[in-house]
């Protein structure tokens, strides 16, 4: 069975909550590094300098081998301790986080992924028409394999269908932004993709540019 992936979109209520908020997630980080080997993702990312929320926002970036190493995760003394963070007043949220949790449809991750010291991570999401996103999977796992098969300088591809909502989101990572603008977005595979399915995309799609800050991927 595929693992369980988990985008958390949190927005605090200035810089300051947020670096406090990072120093508690790098606490989990080594927590889960060394202690919870089925905690295969734990990133801790920062919407890119010019990006909306760049002094605010956070997004983590969560993968797990299967429920119960999520709850244990879940239940651990570091996770618990952020918890209690958020109850405290002031509170550092703004507002309750966004949370997306999906087993991907298709994906993979390269064997060097964490060899790379500053990789280039987008959370991005395409609507579709009532019913289209799940129509569209096959399609995302042809341009999944494609990916992993031309492009060395992708590090991560995984496609996740929100049915509920009809949308297609991925999170993506690449060695550089330099190798997503020149070589990834302008790849024959993203235009037949496109092509493929555009009659069932509704034209609204937004796409967070994320500069890693803690963790592994």
């Amino acid at each position: 069975m595929a693992p369980i992936i988990v985008i958390g979109h949190l927005k605090a209520t200035n810089a300051d909550a947020r670096d406090k908020m990072i120093a508690i997630f790098n606490t989990i980080v080594e927590y889960s590094r060394s202690r919870e080997p089925g905690v295969t993702k734990y990133c801790i990312t920062i919407p890119q300098t010019g990006e909306s929320g760049e002094d605010t926002d956070l997004l983590m970036i969560e993968e797990y081998a299967d429920e119960d190493v999520q709850n244990a995760h879940i239940s651990s003394g570091p996770v618990q301790r952020l918890l209690s963070f958020f109850q405290e007043a002031p509170g550092p949220l703004a507002s309750p986080p966004e949370v997306y949790q999906f087993r991907p449809s298709a994906s993979f991750t390269r064997s060097n992924i964490n060899e790379i010291a500053d990789p280039f991570i987008i959370f991005a999401s395409s609507a579709y028409n009532p019913g289209k996103s799940t129509a569209a999977v096959p399609g995302w796992a042809d341009l999944v394999s494609a990916v992993e098969a031309t492009e060395a300088g992708t590090l991560s591809y995984n496609v996740m269908d929100d049915s509920e909502k009809s949308f297609i989101r991925i999170v993506e990572v690449y060695e550089s932004k330099g190798f997503f603008y020149e070589k990834h977005e302008k790849s024959p595979t993203i235009a037949a993709n496109q092509a493929e399915d555009g009659e069932w995309r509704t034209g609204e799609r937004v796409a967070i540019l994320l500069k890693m800050v803690g963790g592994y991927l």
